[in-house]
């Protein structure tokens, strides 16, 4: 559903991924590239921004299992988070608030990623 035309159900497939990064996210670490791929296209879905809110949520819950290898491709995605967030704080200052948690997560786990930001 994370890459069909209806806004909808692009919303619903993006929630239940970001649930599951929630709840099974060390599980999901070879899976990694593909999902960073994916991600890198659903923060710039601007027609609901409800993705790129769940994209973000996602994302943070795997921060902590990310290493040297993937510290590059998430690295270039701060640009389009930042992006978001701003987008968000027009719209939902709640869930760029929420959003912003990544950050923290970062600076914890992988400093390397914010640093050049």
């Amino acid at each position: 559903h994370i890459r069909c035309e209806e806004p909808s159900k692009r919303e619903m497939g993006m929630f239940v991924l970001s649930t599951v990064c929630g709840t099974s996210a060390q599980g999901l670490q070879p899976h990694f590239a593909s999902l960073f791929a994916l991600f890198n296209t659903t923060l710039e879905d601007m027609e609901n921004r409800a993705v790129p809110y769940y994209t973000i949520q996602a994302m943070t819950s795997l921060v902590e299992y990310c290493g040297t290898d993937e510290a590059g491709t998430f690295q270039k995605m701060i640009p389009k988070v930042l992006a978001v967030i701003r987008h968000l704080l027009q719209h939902d200052e709640d869930q760029a608030c929420e959003s912003l948690e990544i950050f923290d997560e970062l600076v914890e786990c992988e400093v390397t990623i914010v640093v050049p930001h």
